[in-house]
């Protein structure tokens, strides 16, 4: 494999395999990090492309460090920056991204999103709770490991960060507009609860994996929902498709994509949901009252 690059940094070596992606903010590069032969992603991000780099980078060092030890969440190994680039360093999962899954192997089954959306509700929950809010969650941004079949979150560039006990508004609109929330794109409000937020891009990302399609939603759609003309979902869906899910799935994409942010299911509640739950949950018997 031709070497790409090769640098030592603070008492590690590490040498440039493969790019792997190229961006407007950069480039990211498969490497093999010395001492220990381990190979790496390494992000590195022109310092000089705009003013927000800064503060992107700054969101992914502070979001490794307070997100450290959580399940489901790729780590962050190093980072440092030169006179010209930021690097970061993280973990390889070499089981390829959720949108290389849907170019390759088309719309996922039921029960493979189930687990894989449980596997991110309960990433989700941990970061909520430690008062960071993803912000970008997109099939690009979910990751798997071929070795253990889980599933990560990475890139957490936009991230808000929030007091977990009090409120965790923001002001922020940044994300990828086809997973962002009817609230950010209507520009009606001023302040968004991070959080629901977080629930709408995971749904969204959901409903893209089922459908095999990416949930582009226009301004005219968004009014018609508003006016109660359509519901949310049916704008979400492709208009024309011979895929059919269960109805425990639609409901289940229709409380996480729901339009109004106060009515729309938290973490807990699309855990608790029924589509969520295992065959063996599914056959467990109901308990029976006894009349004394």
């Amino acid at each position: 494999m031709t070497q790409l690059f090769q640098m030592n940094v603070e008492g590690y070596s590490y040498t440039g395999l493969k790019r792997l992606e190229a961006g407007g903010y950069g480039e990211v590069f498969l490497a093999r990090q010395e001492p220990g032969d381990r190979i790496v992603v390494m992000k590195v991000i022109d310092k000089h492309k705009d003013e927000s780099v800064q503060y992107r980078f700054q969101c992914e060092v502070m979001a490794g460090k307070v997100l450290e030890g959580v399940e489901g969440v790729v780590r962050t190994l190093h980072f440092f920056e030169s006179p010209r680039h930021y690097w970061l360093v993280t973990d390889f999962l070499e089981g390829g991204d959720l949108f290389q899954h849907m170019e390759q192997e088309g719309p996922m089954d039921e029960d493979t999103i189930k687990d894989v959306m449980r596997q991110l509700l309960r990433t989700l929950k941990q970061c909520h709770l430690a008062g960071i809010a993803h912000k970008d969650i997109k099939p690009e941004n979910i990751v798997f490991d071929r070795n253990t079949n889980h599933v990560s979150l990475l890139d957490f560039g936009l991230c808000s960060h929030f007091d977990a006990t009090l409120s965790d508004h923001t002001t922020d609109r940044a994300g990828s507009v086809e997973y962002s929330a009817p609230e950010i794109k209507m520009g009606r409000q001023v302040h968004f609860s991070s959080r629901c937020l977080d629930v709408w891009s995971l749904g969204a990302t959901c409903l893209a994996a089922l459908y095999n399609h990416i949930p582009a939603v226009t301004l005219k759609s968004m009014k018609d929902v508003y006016c109660g003309k359509r519901t949310m979902l049916d704008a979400l869906k492709p208009t024309s498709t011979t895929i059919h899910i269960s109805e425990q799935a639609e409901d289940f994409l229709s409380r996480a994509t729901e339009v109004q942010p106060s009515k729309r299911a938290t973490v807990d509640e699309l855990l608790a949901h029924p589509f969520l739950r295992t065959k063996e949950e599914q056959n467990i018997p109901k308990a029976r009252r006894m009349s004394l």
